[in-house]
């Protein structure tokens, strides 16, 4: 017996499943908090009060790329923004953090000394238009291409506060208020 036949019935279902798959995946990468793709690269802190920044870090053994990530905040909806700000074409080392500057209106894909940055111990950054707000909370994403690659639950603080929320462990655990480490690995709020 020929197996022709059933590759051919197969090939209709596979096919039916690719187109399925994506459906059925979408809404569970918009609410996600840790990387779901093959890119191993995460939203690793976000500070929400002046200056604003978001922190990314590698967390594979290998020089990445970021020619083609991009980062953006949420829309009123809740959803990733359509407006995203494209990362600079550079690579970053294993388990490097690369630091986005917030609110730059003159946001741009280069990389920007410290001066520019003006968050204290960073030596550069990349920046981005949008903004996060500590009282109203929102979420951030991390894009590769079209492809959702990560997802950052900023829970709402009030403004004022000088903490920032971050993953601890560093890159991998549960988000939590963090004391501000950008740059450098994450660390919980030092207690009284």
């Amino acid at each position: 017996m020929s197996s022709r036949p059933l590759e051919r019935a197969a090939l209709p279902l596979a096919a039916l499943a690719w187109l399925v798959a994506p459906l059925a995946v979408g809404p569970a990468l918009t609410a996600c908090t840790k990387g779901s793709s093959n890119l191993p690269l995460v939203i690793n802190e976000v500070h929400a009060t002046p200056p604003e920044w978001v922190e990314i870090v590698n967390l594979s053994d290998q020089l990445l790329p970021l020619r083609d990530v991009q980062l953006t905040g949420s829309d009123e909806d809740g959803r990733p923004s359509d407006e995203r700000a494209q990362l600079p074409d550079i690579a970053i080392l294993p388990g490097e953090h690369l630091v986005v500057a917030l609110g730059k209106l003159d946001a741009d894909s280069e990389l920007h000394g410290a001066r520019e940055c003006g968050i204290e111990g960073v030596s550069e950054c990349a920046f981005a238009a949008f903004r996060v707000r500590a009282d109203a909370g929102e979420t951030v994403h991390l894009f590769e291409n079209a492809r959702h690659i990560d997802a950052f639950v900023y829970e709402p603080r009030g403004a004022g506060l000088d903490d920032t929320q971050c993953r601890l462990p560093d890159g991998t655990g549960d988000i939590m208020v963090c004391a501000p480490t950008a740059a450098a690995p994450n660390a919980p709020v030092a207690t009284p």
